[in-house]
């Protein structure tokens, strides 16, 4: 501290001047905070007065603002210094405050130099916020000129001379085309434009605008230097208010509108975002809508006074002459005020809104409320509500947890869909799109991660699992969607822009009627209750918003109604007489060629609808005009009839056939039976709808009552004409009528009755429907059974019986001989008479001394050639068709009348010859060819013509189709024509008898194809062999070019039997060739068959075919593998092809090392392959006969494998063949005696002496044999033991050395298929393939060797007895050789010591039916199959049951037993017969469980899913465990999604 001053005098001053200091300086901030206390004051008081009062604008505190302006601009205001007031924007106020000048005010008078400072630092801080506060400035992007100019240096230059950031600006001047493009000023304007956007938060979609890109294309088309967008102000005042005006005057027109076609004012309340109630206002006529105004109700009592106040000063600016109607909702106060505007202006009307009407009466359907005055809408209808509460659960339950949403939108596409509170069609929506996401929540609940979902509230997870997989609940939907559809759809037609008055009355009558129909098909079709009470609430809201406008408006515009529901409904019969007289006047007048007009397809359709309803009358005068019309109608419409609805028509006509006017019912049958075959080739609905309609109306019962309680004399022919007509219509067009008919056994008889008739047309009639049942395998053989009747037919063939009995018996000789048994059964017992019938018919037309086939008889010849064609199986009527010289009458059809050829005995060229065959019918040589290749190819060895000499007529034939073949061959050639379809059938011909089994015609057939081809023979093999090997190298496909193909084959197959060609045709990789083809058709299961290609064989049967086996031709559908390997069979002695290092083993072929890279591997392992899998006899035949060549003899099958490890299995052996050389072999007498009887005969055996070794227990040693048999010494061991490997396996392979023996011992033993392969003859055609079986030693021949008894189940109330035991227990004495041999269990049993192993019985845990069919599959290698056909579809249920029960048992043994190929046969042969099964598969279900059949549950289940409605309904799953009712449910629910995908 410093001490006193010196110097008092001085001390006075310093302290005045510190006082003034701060005197002044108080002053100063007493005036400064009065002048913010003021303003502060004045901010309280005005709060948001100063709206432009901010951080950045501070000089507004020290002003007082007067007066707003209005629209924007200046603003008057008061200075709180100086008390002036001014006017004038911020820079005024500041400009006043801070005394500047030129800013055109006055400077305050007040303010002082302190608070002018102040305000300056207010001013200053307000400016540094205000630059601190802005956005930072973002470079734009570079310019991708630049970047891609860069890129582009960078890419194209070296590695050192590359930029090291090729993302880099480049740096110089710009090239001439980017100056030229000025691509940099273009590419800085888009960043400008997009920084646009997204700074400002802009929607993409204004980019979209047209003014938006008209707005910059006008910038930069035109010049305006310096020009600036328009500003914030600028926007939203002046501009504004010019877009404003500049719509009004756009909108003249439509108000100019108003006075001529009248406006009506619409008006609704809604709320905005901030919840102000608003009420809009539009004007609506004929020129569109417009917006009037919208009226902020805020603070108003929303009164009718108010709403009508609204309405009227509405009505009075639009002009109350100009107005027609208000249209409001349906409120009460809207009703009221619309009430008051009526009052006022009595010609304006007030209507309601349609749309609020719907709703309205949605919300009373689907929302009903729970009153007194409601209480019986709501018992009715609180269902709805339910389930549309579960909805809204299950929708909650899902999207208000982030897992469940997550697992439901994994599954769906789609989201669900909230509830509105003021939209009562919403609830509709909602469960609209429930049914559209059905699947998805089946799959999403389904699923593991719904079953792994543990988290919170479990239990109300598994409810809406249950819910959502409860079928009812989903049944509920589609029957509310159903009902309420009409209600939905005339909502939403209502809601639109156009005008829809007028059609209000004719929509709500429709809707009511569609939703009767919807309600009637529903669980309330037989409670009219629910309907009332939805009619009552619909009736209700129409009666309180219809209005007289509504009613003027429908009378003012009539309107057909829509066709799809058009209905005849005036029953007066004069109206109906009249209606039919104008129908038939214009049918008369209108043709088929007319039908495409559209003014003829109206009035069609009309007639077609009106004699529907027409033919339901009772009145039998009208019935017999409309069905006259009716006629008239069909005629016209022909083939064009499905696209029209006939069900009504049909449905009428088909109640008339039992009508007892003869006339009614003959012409109702008339008009069905035009519809059905108008019908032609459809498929799919229609024919399904018509058949339908035919079998609920029993129409076939009807017409089979008629026909066999025909009697002639007493009714009319005509009558049994219509209806035979009609019966075979629906008998060619529908299998499913067959089985009625042909097991009718009455029906029948007096079918048979009527052949026999005098009268032409019934005979014709009767055996057309015959024809008509030979459609159906199983009514042919029922047919074949009547003895009686085919005698019949083979008289009507005779020549006593008129033209048209012997066609219709000829195509019935078609149809049943359509395959080889059916044809053994016809020719059995009228062999000869049925031949002299069909030559008979062919030669017929020669009585009338015409030259060649005259016109009127080539119909009849045409059917005989095809009924002829049963020679294509073999039979002993070959015989009787050679004895009555079928040769000389072809050649009669083929050269017109061959004796006049024969008596001119003049030597035909072979061109001369093929003219005079041309000359005759084209029709009937195809016929004639297959008819010829059939017979030689089926002849006998020994055969030889009965004529001989210079005119023998097979010789002459043979000549004529080898002349014919050479001339279509070189027509062929030249180009792909029409010739091919005459080509194949006589080069096959030419081929069937060069192979032909007969010396005779084989050689004569070779001579002559020799002959033929010597002029031009070798060019024409280069064609061919040229021509396969594009087939065979994939140049050329086999199935596009398929007939070219088998011509080419034939071709080939022919040269192959003439030996000077075949070196050619090695040389020219023939073989090779051919080898390639056969690889092809094996890879790629080529399936080909004959009639596909042969034109004279397609649509020989009219009519859809069923229950029919084995129909195919020889070939098959292996024609071209067939021809291929005939072909081969001819030349694999010429070429090098053939293998003797492939080796047999256990029955299968073995691998080659040596040939595995040289074409005859892949030769042989074919040839291997058809003789392993299912081919037709005759490729098996050609297949074997060529691997014959490389030392393999036999067939390989699957049981033949399995015993070939009986030959090493000595403990079960039970004979002993003892060579001469003293050497034993142990063998077992079953297989022996079911494959080579003639070892156990005495014929060839010395000493056949029975051992029977048993012990005291009767039971049998393994180590003694039961039966010893001395071998002749005249037997070689080796060859024996080739033989006994065949008997054991059907496959051997044998040297060369020792072939002669074997060959001579399987011929002593009677081993005919091996002696022929041994002999390596060529297959005869036609003969059936040998097969692997040895059920022979389960015939009585057998027990005497059977070692082991199968027992099945007790069957109650079955009586049994065994000719060999006394047993009363169903069973079959088997051999523990063939058991064990097949099943590891038995053989793994049979070997265990165990007590079980020497007991002579075993217990089958299954029933007799399936006991037989496992062992069928034991002595067989095959387990029986069922075939879903005719009979299966009608047998009685229970047997049906009994049949399938089997197959299940069989599984369920064959797991124990370890036959994994029963169980997958079984499981096959079940398969195709659930879906027919004619009962409910529940005890099928039930039965497969209780043995623990999965796999077949879940198959059955899979098969009846579709009936789980129906079975849940009926009751029939309460017994069944809830798993199986579960697992049932859930096929259910996946065959329904699969159904609506």
């Amino acid at each position: 501290m410093g001490g006193p001053s010196k110097g008092g005098k001085g001390k006075k001053p310093e302290i005045s001047d510190h006082l003034l200091t701060v005197r002044r300086r108080l002053h100063d901030a007493l005036s400064l905070g009065m002048s913010l206390l003021a303003m502060e004051s004045f901010q309280n008081e005005s709060g948001s007065a100063h709206e432009d009062v901010d951080d950045y604008s501070p000089l507004w505190r020290f002003v007082t603002k007067v007066e707003k302006a209005v629209g924007g601009g200046n603003v008057t205001w008061s200075c709180n210094i100086c008390n002036k007031v001014c006017k004038g924007s911020y820079s005024r106020v500041k400009a006043h405050l801070l005394k500047q000048k030129g800013a055109g005010i006055a400077g305050c008078t007040a303010v002082t130099m302190d608070q002018m400072k102040r305000m300056q630092q207010l001013i200053d801080d307000a400016e540094l916020r205000k630059k601190n506060s802005k956005q930072k400035e973002v470079p734009l992007p570079s310019s991708s000129t630049s970047s891609n100019m860069a890129s582009k240096s960078s890419f194209c230059t070296s590695g050192i001379l590359q930029n090291d950031d090729p993302t880099k600006k480049r740096k110089g001047p710009l090239g001439p085309l980017e100056k030229s493009f000025n691509l940099n000023a273009r590419d800085e304007l888009h960043s400008e434009i997009a920084r646009l956007f997204y700074t400002g938060g802009l929607s993409f979609n204004i980019a979209r605008n047209p003014h938006y890109v008209r707005a910059f294309s006008l910038a930069t088309q035109r010049t305006i230097p310096g020009y600036l967008p328009p500003g914030y102000n600028l926007l939203r005042t002046s501009l504004l208010q010019k877009e404003k005006a500049h719509i009004g005057k756009l909108l003249e027109p439509t108000k100019a509108a108003w006075k001529q076609k009248g406006v009506s004012i619409c008006s609704d309340g809604w709320s905005d975002v901030q919840r102000r109630p608003l009420i809009n206002i539009m004007a609506v006529c004929e020129s569109g809508p417009m917006f009037l105004k919208a009226i902020n109700c805020e603070g108003e009592y929303k009164d009718k006074a108010f709403i009508s106040k609204l309405l009227i000063n509405t009505i009075n600016e639009v002009g109350h002459q100009n107005v027609v109607q208000v249209v409001t909702d349906n409120a009460p106060v809207c009703k009221a005020a619309g009430l008051l505007v009526e009052a006022k202006y009595p010609h304006i009307f007030w209507t309601p809104c349609v749309v609020h009407t719907l709703n309205l009466a949605l919300k009373n359907i689907c929302a009903s409320t729970d009153s007194l005055q409601n209480k019986e809408a709501f018992d009715e209808c609180k269902w709805i509500a339910e389930v549309a509460n579960d909805a809204s659960m299950i929708k909650n339950f899902i999207m208000n947890h982030n897992m469940r949403l997550s697992m439901f939108n994994d599954n769906s596409n789609l989201k669900m869909l909230s509830l509105a509170d003021t939209r009562f069609a919403s609830t509709i929506i909602m469960l609209k799109r429930f049914r559209q996401i059905k699947k998805c929540l089946e799959n999403m609940v389904i699923s593991e991660r719904w079953d792994l979902y543990k988290e919170d509230d479990v239990v109300k997870a598994r409810v809406v699992k249950y819910k959502i997989l409860d079928d009812q609940f989903w049944e509920q939907i589609d029957y509310i969607l159903a009902f309420t559809s009409p209600i939905y759809e005339m909502l939403r037609k209502a809601d639109t822009d156009q005008p829809c008055l007028h059609l209000v009355y004719e929509w709500w009558d429709e809707m009511i009627e569609k939703m009767r129909v919807a309600i009637s098909k529903g669980p309330h079709s037989g409670d009219s209750k629910f309907y009332d009470v939805v009619h009552n609430i619909l009736v209700e809201r129409w009666n309180k918003s219809n209005t007289p406008l509504h009613c003027l408006a429908h009378s003012l515009n009539p309107r057909v109604s829509d066709r799809k529901v058009l209905r005849w409904q005036s029953k007066d019969a004069d109206t109906q007489t009249h209606a039919l007289k104008t129908m038939a006047a214009f049918l008369d007048c209108t043709s088929y060629n007319l039908l495409q007009h559209p003014l003829i397809q109206d009035p069609i359709l009309d007639t077609v609808v009106a004699l529907g309803g027409i033919l339901q009358s009772d009145n039998m005068r009208i019935l017999n005009l409309a069905v006259g019309v009716t006629q008239k109608l069909v005629i016209i419409l022909g083939n064009t009839i499905h696209q029209y609805p006939i069900i009504d028509i049909t449905v009428s006509m088909s109640h008339l056939l039992s009508s007892s006017q003869f006339s009614l019912a003959i012409s109702s049958a008339a008009v069905l039976n035009r519809i059905i075959t108008s019908l032609g080739h459809t498929r799919g609905k229609v024919l399904e709808e018509v058949w339908n309609t035919l079998d609920k109306a029993d129409s076939i019962g009807k017409v089979v009552c008629a026909l066999q309680n025909y009697v002639a004399g007493t009714q009319p022919i005509e009558y049994f004409l219509a209806m035979a007509c009609l019966l075979e219509s629906i008998l060619r067009k529908w299998p499913l009528s067959r089985y009625p008919v042909w097991s009718n056994t009455k029906l029948m008889a007096s079918l048979q009755h009527h052949c026999a008739d005098s009268e032409t047309s019934v005979v014709i009639g009767a055996l057309k429907l015959f024809s008509a049942l030979a459609l159906c395998g199983h009514g042919a053989l029922k047919i074949l059974e009547i003895k009686e009747f085919l005698s019949l037919l083979v008289e009507n063939m005779g020549n006593s019986h008129p033209v048209g009995v012997r066609i219709e018996a000829l195509k019935l000789c078609q149809y049943l001989s359509r395959s080889e048994d059916t044809c053994y059964l016809l020719t059995d017992s009228f062999s000869e008479p049925l031949v002299q019938g069909i030559i008979g018919s062919i030669s017929g037309w020669k009585s009338s001394c015409s030259k060649k086939v005259p016109t009127n008889q080539l119909p009849l010849v045409l059917e005989s050639c095809r009924a002829a064609l049963l020679t294509r199986w073999a039979g002993k009527h070959h015989s009787f068709f050679w004895k009555h010289e079928i040769d000389r009458v072809l050649l009669d059809v083929l050269l017109g009348d061959f004796i006049v050829i024969q008596q001119a005995k003049v030597a035909l060229s072979s061109d001369e010859l093929v003219a005079i065959i041309y000359d005759n019918s084209a029709d009937t040589r195809p016929f004639v060819w297959d008819i010829l290749g059939n017979l030689a190819v089926h002849c006998e060895e020994s055969f030889l013509s009965k004529t001989s000499g210079a005119l023998c007529y097979l010789d002459f034939l043979i000549s004529c189709a080898c002349s014919v073949a050479r001339v279509l061959m070189q027509k062929g050639y030249g180009s792909l024509s029409s010739y091919m379809n005459e080509l194949e059938p006589v080069s096959r011909a030419v081929m069937l008898m060069v192979f032909s089994p007969c010396k005779y015609i084989a050689s004569q057939a070779r001579y002559h194809l020799s002959e033929t081809l010597r002029p031009f023979g070798y060019a024409s093999l280069e064609y061919v062999l040229a021509s396969l090997k594009l087939n065979a190298v994939g140049d050329i496909s086999l199935v596009s070019d398929s007939l070219h193909t088998i011509t080419n084959l034939i071709s080939l197959a022919c040269y192959s039997t003439l030996p000077k060609y075949h070196l050619i045709i090695v040389n020219r990789d023939g073989v090779t060739s051919l080898s390639s083809i056969i690889k092809i058709c094996l890879n790629s299961n080529l399936r080909i068959s004959r009639s596909s290609n042969a034109f004279h064989l397609q649509n020989r049967y009219y009519g859809r075919e069923c229950c029919w086996s084995n129909v195919e031709d020889l070939e098959g559908e292996e024609v071209i593998l067939l021809y291929s390997l005939l072909a081969l069979s001819q030349l694999i002695r010429s070429s090098n092809i053939a293998c003797k290092n492939h080796k047999v083993a256990l029955g299968e072929f073995g691998s080659c090392h040596v040939c595995e890279n040289c074409n005859a591997y892949d030769l042989i392992r074919g040839l291997q392959c058809i003789l392993s899998h299912s081919f037709g006899s005759a490729t098996k035949w050609y297949a074997a006969y060529i691997l014959s060549f490389s030392g393999f003899y036999g067939l390989p099958s699957k049981l033949g494998k399995r015993m070939a490890k009986a030959i090493d299995e000595n403990e079960l052996a039970d004979t002993n063949l003892k060579l001469s050389s003293g050497q034993s072999l142990l063998v077992h007498a079953p297989i022996i005696l079911a494959r080579c009887l003639f070892l156990l005969s005495k014929s060839i055996l010395k000493n056949a002496e029975d051992n029977e070794c048993t012990d005291q227990t009767g039971e049998h040693h393994h180590d003694k044999l039961r039966h010893e048999i001395q071998i002749s010494d005249r037997v070689d061991s080796g060859s024996l033991l080739k033989l006994l490997e065949y008997v054991y396996t059907g496959l051997i392979q044998v040297d060369d050395n020792l072939t002669k023996h074997v060959k001579v011992l399987a011929k002593c033993c009677s081993l005919e298929s091996l002696y022929d392969m041994l002999s390596r003859k060529l297959p005869k055609w036609g003969a059936r393939f040998p097969s692997y079986n040895l059920s022979e030693a389960l015939e009585t021949t057998g027990d005497k060797f059977s070692d082991i008894i199968l027992e099945a189940k007790p069957t109650e109330g079955v009586a049994w007895n065994c000719s060999t035991c006394q047993s009363s227990i169903p069973h079959l004495h088997t051999h523990k050789i063939i058991l064990s041999i097949s099943c590891d269990y038995l053989q793994a049993l049979f070997r265990s010591g165990m007590h079980d192993s020497y007991s002579k019985i075993i217990k089958v845990p299954v029933g007799w039916k399936a006991l037989t069919k496992l062992v069928r599959w034991f002595y067989s290698g095959d387990l029986p199959s069922l075939n879903p056909d005719c009979i299966w579809n009608h047998l009685d249920p229970e047997l049906q049951l009994e049949e399938l029960k089997a197959y299940v048992e069989l599984c369920s043994l064959a797991q124990f037993w370890c036959l994994e190929e029963v169980e997958e046969e079984s499981f096959k042969a079940l398969v195709p017969c659930i879906s027919s099964l004619q009962v409910p598969s529940i005890e099928l279900i039930r039965f497969a469980a209780s043995l623990n059949q999965h796999k077949i549950v879940d198959a059955v289940v899979t098969g009846v899913a579709s009936l789980y409605p129906k079975l849940r309904e009926g009751g029939e799953l309460e017994d069944l465990e809830e798993e199986l009712v579960d697992l049932l449910r859930l096929q259910y629910v996946r065959y329904s999604q699969q159904s609506n995908s």
